[in-house]
């Protein structure tokens, strides 16, 4: 085996470490984007839910309002 082919050989190796290396990396950050997403959509999930639940008490401060003959307390509805 000459020199040249011991070269070969090395880069072969040095190159198969390193798309190994890489495919690793891609599917590490798969990974954590795939948790990012499910941690926005949670986010997201709650806004909503928190927005839903806004509306709602708003809706039953006027109806109280409404049974006691006052006005909704402070301009929420003005938005």
């Amino acid at each position: 085996m000459g020199s040249s082919d011991f070269i070969d050989v090395a880069q072969t190796c040095v190159l198969a470490f390193v798309a190994i290396s890489q495919i690793y990396t891609i599917l590490i950050l798969r990974n954590e984007l795939s948790r990012a997403a499910k941690v926005l959509h949670a986010m997201s999930m709650a806004m909503g839910e928190q927005s839903d639940l806004r509306r709602r008490i708003d809706d039953l401060e006027e109806e109280v309002a409404e049974m006691f003959g006052k006005s909704p307390p402070r301009g929420r509805r003005a938005e």
